[in-house]
């Protein structure tokens, strides 16, 4: 298939002399804009409206799919133009991420089922969520068989081989999104069951000492041992961003005995992140599944595939900022924080948006921006449901500002009155 534009008489083929041509290959099916030197120059009316209303096509193409929102236009118009009857692909296996790490999916997912291609990726991103759903479900189940402060307290199987270690196997079956949550979900668990019974006086000592921070102590030794091992490179990076998210739960745990902590109402408690799994019922939204608390804000997880990325090392301050932002987007606000260049503010939100499962796009702002490409930023973000944190803001020129307070004001007023139509319930910021 070959879609021509041609707007002369002397165009009548591609041997033209074009002063604008391009051609992209999408699924074999290339893409010829054409347009000749006398079009041009004669008719520059019929040019510009040619050009809105692709534009105009393809804006609306994109709000329909949001997976498409961040393409090209150009991009987008050569996928609106590919006939579903004739794809390279027959359905979608798996998804992956730039550190190799691939996921399979579920439930594969015929192209030829749906009848154009927007709705097909509509259905191949749902069924994404799904997948990591239910990935975390069954590694929070095969957690507890396992019973690794079983293993560890015994001391069995601790020398036993990378592949056959049921800890170790565990690592390598699920991926790490699902892993660094199941952990989470474990040992939140694990930290409100010792406070209550402190609470109740059934343990002599803290019992976050010989229990929680024991167990997760043993538990950074053994992989400390294991990740310098030939366990493959897949599964020593996923070891590496769990020991990262161990580190943070033991410093929470001895902060929490120094405070002398002992009952899980407790504010100093409360304002750390808490992760709370309840399997989801029937015909209820994945994200309702996993719920994340911090103080008295609640948000749901957003199960966007995140991939392997190296987590960011959490500090006190970082606790703070979290509880900061976290607030903020229960009330349906965002943030701004600052400080000093290098500084981590906007790792900080970038790290944030990852353990709320949520895309985040960086936006470096320059004199350059106006009120057009911030409306259009904008509106991707909204359709999409990722975040948007925006760099250097306070570099806009000042009417720029003016106008992009009234854009960021409508948004936070749709969120706070639920009337925004966001893409698969998600919260944009």
């Amino acid at each position: 298939m070959c879609i021509l534009f041609c707007c002369s008489s002397a165009c009548s083929s591609l041997s033209c002399s074009p002063i604008f041509s391009l051609h992209i290959p999408v699924y074999r099916f290339p893409l010829w804009i054409c347009m000749s030197k006398s079009f041009f120059f004669s008719s520059p009316y019929m040019y510009t409206q040619m050009r809105r209303s692709l534009l105009v096509i393809c804006t609306s193409f994109c709000y329909s799919c949001s997976p498409l929102f961040s393409l090209s236009p150009v991009l987008s118009l050569s996928l609106l133009l590919c006939p579903i009857s004739a794809p390279r692909v027959s359905f979608a296996l798996l998804f992956s991420s730039k550190e190799g790490e691939s996921v399979p999916f579920s439930t594969t997912i015929p192209i030829l089922q749906y009848a154009s291609l927007k709705d097909w990726l509509a259905a191949v991103e749902q069924q994404m969520v799904v997948t990591l759903a239910e990935n975390l479900a069954s590694a929070i189940a095969k957690l507890e068989q396992v019973n690794m402060p079983k293993l560890l307290a015994a001391k069995e199987e601790t020398n036993a081989e990378a592949s056959t270690h049921p800890f170790l196997h565990w690592v390598a079956s699920y991926p790490l999104q699902a892993l660094l949550l199941a952990l989470q979900v474990s040992w939140t668990r694990s930290v409100e069951t010792a406070l209550a019974q402190e609470a109740t006086g059934e343990a002599e000592s803290h019992p976050l000492a010989t229990g929680v921070l024991d167990y997760t102590c043993k538990l950074l030794e053994f992989l400390a041992d294991r990740v310098v091992t030939d366990v493959g490179v897949t599964v020593r990076q996923r070891m590496v961003q769990i020991i990262t998210e161990l580190v943070h739960q033991r410093d929470v745990c001895r902060t929490l005995i120094d405070q002398g902590v002992v009952t899980k109402d407790d504010f100093r408690w409360l304002q750390y992140m808490r992760f709370y799994f309840s399997p989801p019922a029937a015909n209820a939204l994945p994200q309702d599944s996993l719920r994340i608390a911090m103080a008295d804000a609640t948000l749901s997880y957003g199960f966007e595939y995140l991939g392997m990325a190296e987590r960011l090392i959490q500090t006190p301050l970082t606790d703070k900022c979290f509880l900061t932002l976290t607030q903020a987007l229960n009330m349906k606000l965002g943030g701004n924080p600052f400080g000093p260049a290098g500084t981590g503010k906007t790792e900080s939100v970038k790290a944030l948006g990852t353990a709320l499962g949520r895309y985040t796009l960086v936006f470096n702002c320059d004199e350059t921006f106006d009120f057009n490409a911030m409306g259009r930023l904008f509106a991707g973000l909204c359709q999409v449901g990722a975040w948007g944190c925006f760099d250097e803001f306070n570099r806009l020129d000042e009417k720029i500002l003016s106008a992009v307070s009234e854009q960021i004001l409508t948004i936070q007023v749709s969120c706070a009155l639920k009337t925004l139509k966001t893409c698969r319930s998600k919260e944009p910021a």
